[in-house]
């Protein structure tokens, strides 16, 4: 390539465009050299109308001409305004003509005897359908729019020896060691000998997949794992058998079972276990409708699963039987010798059926018995109780919601039934209450059963069930409110529910029910200013009642005076009466909280604090034990790891914080550093051993405007940029920091790290949804003007198109970085859905999405998708139109970047090729009335600083998803295979020698086990998401993939590619946000 830079200065700015004539002069600069005016040359420029018209001469071997133009020399860069090609055999003379504009102040002309791509890829189609609706607000619509533990049931062993029946749940404490099952770590084994002291002796990493923990003894714990698929054997949930070695778990033994795990029980040594799913049952055998006389023996059927594994022996746990029920049981209860399972009859859905099963066998052999229908609705597990009888022997209660009775209205209906034969129970006697009224808390003990129904005021009943034929209500009481949960503690009753009178608050409330005919309310507290809520009401474990320490413990949330509070509430249970005392206030919503010794342990997600409540008024904390943080994204670097906490505006201010972990135990922190306060963290990345970390106002900008000038309206500094060295890790030391003013910076989606330049480091903007930053209100005199607020402009304005320019060129040498400029692309609101930004060195690449409006006559069918409608929008008629277009923009000045006019390309950018002399889309094709087949496609354009032309277009799969990845010059395409599962991972390539220019060229295919959801590249690494699996494939050579790792996602958890890591040597890193991180070893090579 040869190139002579001739300089032609028009000498008009502004006015001349106007009207004024021209003043010009031309002289010739090169940094290679001078060319002679009679070769490549701007050899006349003249002014036609509203065109300025530029003649060039060509010498011969010249096959591209482009003409560049500026507005200075000093600021800015040179722009390609116009190019033309040629064969280059001979001296030519071209003619470019350019509208008139202040831009093209300064000229100059450039010569390529080769390019990038063969000639003929510049020749192919440069405008684009668009998308067609009735209005620029319908478009963007149509954009975004995407086609235990309290046991209820006594044990009763019909005089053999009992077993005990357990529930789950998430804490259990044992001597010294509490075990916590995490939903943001897994299981957690704390050592509190020293309750003032705790500390985490080891996690077996298990997040999001459950909260149902077993302790079997001191050594073995069991989990159960639930998989987010209910379709047949698809799902992949387990028991897990959890060896405790020195405070350090392992697992021993895993159990698969089938679909979702939704309940279980531990009855002596034996596991039951009801899991959901959807899958193919035998049937009977039945006559083909058709008469062909085929039979049917199989369909698809919603359905529950109890299966029983036999742990008498933790390391090798025996899987005894598996039984099917149709419909789904959310709720189970248990005797040591029956294992109850409601399901929904599948003719209607509103009424339950309640199926017992024999668990006699201490094995876990299971035996199918009979089934009730008490007709109606059993919502929980305090619904069902089996109590002995003199007369009767067993009795089941069943106590249901039903739909309609003989009344004609809703109404809470309790049963009895014989077990005599439990294969066929038989109805003993029956009573109803509460008519007109829904069904709450209810609660067998002894001879008595307490229910709780509820409309405008909380009925609570009494009924005695001393004779089961003949069930009699004995009492009842009207209070405010409803009862979620109550606990007997011989003639008084502690409940928990909801108090309706002010709002809805957390009520606790104390009853005395020595006489059943008579019931009274002793006291009743209330928690939360003016609302709050607890799981408490949902779940009664977290509800903490403990009568020998005279206090209940109870987790809640409120939104107070003082902001969202979460926090424990002590309450100091007497005989007669309730006191409200202090709180232990959290960080995030506590879990559990129990006496332990002269301490209170009180859990969240987060963290579990050790509490001095001697003074209950003022409750000390002695010791927080952080157990979990958000990791929203990382950085690998050398084994260390660098989280990242972004910071979020709820429930407090935000405060970004890095945390540095070693990669070999990733939970342990070893140093952190705080940032800022009020601008969440946006973006971060590594250059040269130093860490570049970007904030950004998160929320709305305060404006300040004087209503007596004309002043701009001032914006607080609302960018930070910050660089610490890495040198010394696992310890940050702070380098730098600068703070920027940028009206248009928001706080939401992500900043992408570009280097245009040595030192220059551009962040980019895309995604997120960010707010109008609105406008000043001038009130009469000068007052402080309106804050920035979240409502939707009728326009668009969804964030992206924005680039900061920071010089950190001494950033470590003298503790200095300048912010150089914002290039904001949005055209104040009316570019949207700005694609991922590209960098080819000094340009960036980025694509966004506006409407036009198209004009038309009075009468003239406008295209779309319906040949008779006629719009008439505003004061004329016409349509929208929709397309996507290309910015570039030039840092050869980072001081001053030149943004390019933007090019119409067929749909959003994914990439660039050629160091971007290619561009890569995806997205739909419009015909000429704006019509789609919604079918995506992928296309390749050539660039040359002026047009994009299309080259090559390829079809995607209509079946989703099919991710699509352009990494350089590669695409990787996931299509999803034939059957419901299984995927295809493909390598493409544009062919671009002779032979295969103009189309794409599959250079290789491997088989996925499931389905390829979204991709992310690291350098050679290429990560694929899959369903509940991560694989790393070897990418370094496309035409031989190579698997270098793959994992199990542990739970129901949605992984982030975007913002992970990885190296060959340590793996793929990918940040789980609450969940902490997930790694993938690697093994890249032979």
């Amino acid at each position: 390539m040869f190139m002579w830079r001739i300089l032609f200065r028009s000498g008009f700015g502004r006015a001349v465009l106007a009207g004024l004539g021209w003043a010009s002069i031309w002289l010739c600069v090169s940094p290679i050299q001078c060319a002679a005016a009679d070769r490549l040359a701007i050899s006349h420029v003249r002014i036609e109308s509203s065109e300025v018209v530029v003649t060039v001469t060509v010498p011969p071997g010249v096959r591209k001409v482009t003409l560049e133009s500026r507005t200075r020399l000093g600021a800015g860069t040179w722009v390609p305004r116009a190019v033309q090609r040629l064969v280059g055999l001979k001296a030519e003379t071209v003619t470019f003509r350019l509208p008139k504009s202040a831009a093209i102040e300064l000229l100059r002309v450039r010569g390529d005897e080769n390019e990038p791509l063969p000639a003929e890829f510049y020749d192919g189609q440069r405008t684009f359908n668009g998308q067609v609706s009735q209005s620029a607000n319908d478009a963007a619509a149509l954009i975004y729019t995407d086609l235990g533990t309290r046991e209820n049931v006594p044990t009763v062993g019909g005089g053999a020896e009992t077993r005990e029946v357990v529930e789950s749940d998430i804490w259990k404490i044992k001597g010294n060691t509490l075990y916590f099952f995490n939903q943001y770590r897994g299981l957690q084994v704390i050592d509190i000998s020293s309750p003032d002291a705790p500390r985490v002796t080891g996690t077996l990493s298990l997040p999001a997949a459950g909260e149902q923990m077993y302790l079997l003894d001191d050594q073995h714990v069991v989990l159960l794992a639930r998989d987010c698929s209910v379709w047949g054997s698809s799902g992949e949930s387990a028991a897990l058998v959890v060896r405790i070695e020195s405070g350090v778990p392992a697992v021993l033994a895993r159990i698969p079972i089938e679909g979702s795990i939704a309940e279980s029980r531990l009855v002596g040594s034996a596991l039951y276990i009801a899991s959901l799913m959807y899958k193919q049952v035998l049937v009977p055998p039945a006559p083909d409708p058709g008469g062909s006389g085929k039979v049917q023996q199989e369909q698809w059927e919603w359905g529950t699963e109890v299966s029983s594994v036999d742990l008498s022996n933790p390391a090798q746990p025996t899987v005894r039987d598996r039984l099917w029920f149709p419909g789904y049981g959310n709720v189970v209860s248990a005797t040591d010798r029956y294992f109850f399972v409601v399901t929904q009859d599948q003719n209607n859905w509103w009424e339950s059926l309640v199926q017992l099963i024999d668990i006699a066998a201490p094995d876990g052999t299971m035996k199918r018995l009979g089934m009730v229908r008490p007709g109606g609705r059993v919502p929980d597990k305090f619904k069902l109780n089996v109590a002995p009888h003199a007369e009767h022997g067993e009795v089941l209660s069943v106590i249901c919601e039903a739909a309609s009775t003989p009344e004609g209205r809703r109404a809470s209906v309790l049963k009895t039934y014989s077990l005599g034969d439990p294969a066929a129970p038989k109805e003993l006697g029956m009573i109803e209450v509460g008519h007109g009224e829904s069904l709450f808390a209810t609660r067998f003990d002894g001879a008595r059963v307490y229910i709780v129904t509820y409309q405008r005021i909380d009925p609570l009943w009494v009924v005695d069930l001393s004779d089961p034929t003949k069930p009699v209500l004995s009492g009842q009481l009207h209070v405010p409110g409803w009862s979620t949960y109550i606990h007997p503690l011989g003639n008084r009753l502690v409940t928990i529910g909801i108090d309706d009178q002010s709002g809805w608050k957390v009520a606790v409330s104390l009853f005395d029910v020595g006489d059943a005919q008579k019931p009274s309310l002793l006291s009743k507290v209330t928690l939360g200013e003016s609302g709050s809520w607890s799981e408490a009401n949902l779940d009664e474990k977290a509800f903490a009642v403990l009568p020998e320490a005279g206090l209940i413990l109870v987790p809640y949330g409120e939104w107070a005076s003082g902001g969202y509070a979460t926090q424990v509430q002590l309450i100091d249970l007497g005989n007669d009466t309730l006191a409200k005392r202090g709180v232990i206030a959290h960080q995030m919503q506590p879990r559990r909280a129990t006496a332990y010794g002269d301490r209170i342990l009180s859990v969240s997600g987060k963290e579990l604090m050790v509490v001095d409540a001697g003074d209950r008024d003022r409750p000390s904390v002695t010791a927080t034990l952080v157990l979990s943080w958000t990791v929203e994204r990382l950085l690998l670097t050398n084994g260390w790891l660098i989280e990242a906490e972004a910071g979020s505006e709820w429930p407090g201010p935000v405060v970004p914080v890095l945390r540095v972990a070693a990669a070999a135990a990733p939970d342990v922190v070893l140093s952190q550093a705080a940032l800022g306060e009020g601008q969440r963290l946006v973006g971060m990345t590594i250059r040269d051993g130093v860490l570049f970390v970007l904030q950004a106002a998160s929320s709305s900008i305060l404006f300040v405007s004087d209503a007596s000038t004309d002043d701009s309206p001032e914006i607080k500094p609302n960018v930070t940029l910050t660089a610490f060295s890495l040198a010394g890790l696992p310890e940050l030391k702070l380098l730098a920091k600068t703070k920027a003013t940028v009206e248009t910076a928001t706080g939401f989606g992500n900043f992408k790290p570009l280097w245009p330049k040595p030192g220059v480091l551009v962040w980019a903007s895309s995604g997120g949804m960010g707010p109008w930053l609105g406008e000043v209100l001038r009130v009469g005199r000068p007052v402080v003007g309106i804050i920035a607020d979240w409502w939707w402009w009728p326009r668009w304005g969804y964030g992206g198109g924005l680039l900061l320019a920071f010089d950190t060129n001494n950033a470590e040498s003298e503790g200095r970085m300048d912010f150089l400029s914002a290039v904001d692309l949005s055209n104040k609101g009316q570019y949207w859905n700005f694609s991922e930004a590209f960098e080819a060195a000094p340009l960036i690449y980025v694509s966004h999405r506006s409407s036009s409006f198209v004009p038309k006559n009075p009468g003239e069918k406008i295209p779309i998708n319906n040949s008779g409608l006629i719009i008439a929008i505003g004061p004329e008629p016409g349509f929208w139109e929709t397309k996507d277009y290309l910015d570039v923009v030039d840092f050869t000045d980072p001081k001053n970047p030149t943004a390019r006019t933007p090019v119409e390309i067929p749909s959003q950018l994914r990439g660039i090729g050629a160091n971007g002399a290619v561009l890569y889309t995806v997205g739909y094709h419009y015909d000429a009335n704006g019509s789609t087949d919604w079918t995506e496609w992928i296309d390749a354009l050539a660039y040359d600083g002026v047009n994009a032309s299309l080259v090559a277009s390829m079809k995607l799969p209509s079946e989703w998803p099919h991710p699509v990845l352009v990494s350089r010059d590669a695409v990787f395409i996931g299509r999803p295979g034939s059957n419901s599962t299984a995927g295809t991972l493909e390598t493409w390539a544009l062919g671009t020698d002779i032979g295969g220019a103009g189309k794409f060229d599959q250079k290789c295919i491997v088989k996925l086990e499931t389905r390829a959801q979204e991709m992310a590249i690291y350098g050679q690494l290429l990560a694929v998401s899959s369903g509940d699996r991560i694989s790393v494939w070897d990418a370094d050579d496309i035409a031989n993939l190579r698997q270098a790792g793959s994992e199990k996602l542990s739970g129901c958890i949605w992984v982030d590619l975007a913002n992970g890591d990885a190296s060959a040597e340590e793996g793929l890193w990918l940040p789980l946000r609450e969940y902490g991180v997930f790694n993938v070893p690697t093994r890249v090579g032979p």
